[in-house]
């Protein structure tokens, strides 16, 4: 008859942190050095109403 207890299931399984993937911190490192993209917003200041085409909700 064992006299060991069983090992406890961790209480949330999925929570525990995972070790780092050292590929995961350089990708993050090279996206945070990546400037913001210059190319405006094709769609800057457009109203709801005056999109052609669409119907409006009133």
């Amino acid at each position: 008859m064992p006299t060991e207890l069983p090992t406890p299931k961790p209480i949330n399984p999925g929570t525990e942190k995972e070790p780092e993937n050292p590929g995961d911190a350089a990708i993050e490192e090279h996206l945070k050095g990546e400037p913001q993209s210059d190319i405006p917003s094709p769609l800057p200041d457009l109203v709801p109403e005056l999109i052609p085409g669409v119907p409006t909700v009133r």
